[in-house]
C-alpha cells in the first residue's frame, strides 16, 4: 500500500519543482499553455481569433461625394417642363386629401390640373394630390397612377406619344386569364402600353361594365421614340374630367371618351 501511495503521489510531488523551473524559463506568453496573441483559439469558431490583428481600413483616404437630394422632389416647381420625380412628402397626407374637395351630383368638381416637375398633377384648394397613386380621390371615381406591365410592351411604349395631355384609351379585358377585371391602357397608334393597377382596375371595371363613360389622359411620359420618363395616367368620369379641364383652362383632347 505504501509503495502505491509513493508512486501515485510522491513521485509527482518530487517532479513539480523541475516542471516549474522549466516553465519559468519560457517566454511569458507561452507559460502554462496560454495561447499566443492573434493565435486561433480552439473551439472559438472557424477563423476566430482571441486578439484579432488590427488591419488598416480599406477606405482610409478614400474621398466620397454625397450628392444632396434635389429639393424639387419635395418642393415641386410649377410650370417646370423637365421631368423630376415628386416624392410623397410633397403631397397632402391621406387624411387631408379630400378636406376641401367638392363634387356635385353632376360630377362637377373644384379640382384642377397643373404642371409640376414635368408632369400633370391634380391640385386641390389646400395642396397637391398624389399623381402616381390614387390616394383618396378614388372615392370620387377618379384614378391616377403609373401604368403596370409596361416592361412587356417596351416597343409600344417607345412608339407611343404619352406626353402629358395625350389621350389614352381604356379597354376592358374580361377574358384576361390573369385578372378578369383587367383594364388595358392603349395609346393612339401604338396599341397597349400597359394596364391600370389591379386595385383600381377592380373598382373601374365595375363602372365600365355598366356603360358609364370615362376619360383617360396621360399625365407623364414621352414623345414617340423616347421612353426615359415613367408613364402615368389620369382616369375620371367624363363629366368630372371636363370639369377638371375647365377649371384648368385646358382644351379637352379629342376622342378621349371611353365606354
Amino acid at each position: 500500500m505504501g509503495w502505491i501511495l509513493f508512486f501515485s503521489i510522491g513521485i509527482p510531488l518530487l517532479c513539480l519543482p523541475a516542471y516549474m523551473l522549466i516553465e519559468m524559463t519560457k517566454p511569458k506568453e507561452e507559460r502554462w499553455g496560454r495561447s499566443q496573441p492573434n493565435q486561433a483559439v480552439k473551439g472559438s469558431g472557424s477563423g476566430s481569433m482571441k486578439n484579432p490583428p488590427i488591419r488598416p481600413s480599406a477606405f482610409v483616404g478614400l474621398e466620397t461625394t454625397q450628392h444632396p437630394a434635389d429639393p424639387r422632389t419635395l418642393k415641386p416647381v410649377q410650370g417646370l417642363t423637365e421631368y423630376v420625380p415628386i416624392y410623397s412628402g410633397a403631397f397632402l397626407p391621406a387624411e387631408h386629401q379630400l378636406d376641401l374637395v367638392t363634387m356635385d351630383d353632376e360630377g362637377n368638381t373644384n379640382l384642377q390640373l397643373n404642371l409640376y416637375n414635368g408632369q400633370l398633377v391634380l391640385e386641390a384648394p389646400n395642396g397637391l394630390l398624389p399623381n402616381r397613386s390614387s390616394g383618396q380621390v378614388y372615392k370620387l371615381g377618379i384614378y391616377t397612377g403609373s401604368i403596370r406591365g409596361s416592361a412587356y410592351y417596351e416597343e409600344a411604349v417607345l412608339n407611343a406619344d404619352t406626353r402629358p395631355l395625350a389621350k389614352a384609351e381604356l379597354v376592358r379585358e374580361p377574358g384576361n386569364k390573369y385578372d378578369k377585371n383587367a383594364v388595358a391602357i392603349h395609346a393612339s397608334g401604338a396599341g397597349c402600353v400597359g394596364y391600370v393597377n389591379k386595385q383600381n382596375a377592380a373598382r373601374l371595371s365595375k363602372h365600365l361594365g355598366v356603360g358609364e363613360e370615362y376619360m383617360a389622359i396621360f399625365t407623364s411620359g414621352c414623345k414617340r421614340g423616347d421612353d426615359s420618363v415613367p408613364v402615368s395616367v389620369l382616369i375620371a368620369p367624363t363629366a368630372t374630367m371636363m370639369s377638371i379641364f375647365r377649371n384648368s383652362g385646358i382644351p379637352l383632347p379629342s376622342n378621349g371618351i371611353t365606354q
